[in-house]
């Protein structure tokens, strides 16, 4: 059962611009496959008080992901969340971040959000392969590449599941939880490992909803609702974050 982690928003709340929309633009990630009926753009709606569209298609590559989009057309009064990669579409990362770049300025939009994979990065099916030893929240070379193209914009989903994940939804840390985050793999706790090991469950899509409302709330595209988000995705933690929150001390 997912918790009732927010209120309900206040009725006087408006949308930081009049007429914005939110739109969650991706695959099955975004459409909420797995999910126990939740999806993250469900989530965030509720938590910014803002309409959100969710534009997720399971199976989808980038450049289908991308025509979508340009047909849907001018963004540029929206804020635009971004996940995809998974299904390919593209050779290369600079491939990938010029695909990025393309779709963003077609839709004219200045407001928007890229959201990293919550891959296993050590899971040799996964299309974000790099073998590593206890990586933990540093970042793969993919998620640095984002980072250096885009910048704040760059939601890092793997990191903030593994820091956050358990916590926000009440969920107790298990050993196995521990060896996984030191290697920088998310807790199976927010997945249905049974089914696959990509997708989210509710608690997985519940966690990246609240890490992408406070990633909004630290860019100004919509207002701070008071929700508890858990630790900064920010904060310079690398290094430090296991000893400092005892994560590895049981």
């Amino acid at each position: 059962m997912i918790p009732d982690i927010f209120s309900q928003p206040d009725e006087e709340q408006v949308s930081v611009l009049d007429e914005s929309t939110i739109n969650c633009w991706g695959d099955s990630m975004t459409q909420g496959i797995n999910g126990d009926g939740i999806s993250y753009p469900d989530i965030l709606e509720q938590l910014t008080g803002i309409k959100t569209n969710n534009f997720g298609i399971a199976g989808e590559n980038t450049l289908e992901i991308m025509e979508r989009s340009a047909e849907y057309g001018d963004q540029s009064n929206d804020i635009m969340i971004i996940e995809m990669g998974d299904n390919g579409g593209w050779d290369s990362l600079p491939e990938l971040i010029s695909q990025y770049q393309e779709m963003i300025e077609t839709a004219g939009c200045d407001r928007y959000i890229i959201i990293t994979s919550t891959d296993d990065p050590d899971d040799p099916d996964s299309i974000w392969y790099e073998p590593a030893d206890a990586l933990g929240i540093t970042n793969t070379s993919y998620e640095q590449a984002l980072v250096d193209a885009f910048g704040d914009h760059v939601f890092l989903a793997r990191r903030y599941l593994l820091m956050n994940g358990l916590k926000l939804n009440g969920l107790k840390v298990g050993k196995s939880d521990y060896h996984r985050a030191f290697a920088g793999d998310i807790s199976e706790q927010l997945r249905h490992v049974e089914l696959d090991n990509t997708h989210l469950n509710g608690y997985g899509y519940t966690a990246q909803a609240i890490g992408v409302y406070a990633k909004g709330v630290e860019l100004g595209y919509w207002p701070d609702t008071g929700v508890d988000i858990g630790l900064s995705t920010t904060e310079d933690m690398e290094g430090s974050f296991f000893t400092r929150h005892g994560f590895l001390t049981k």
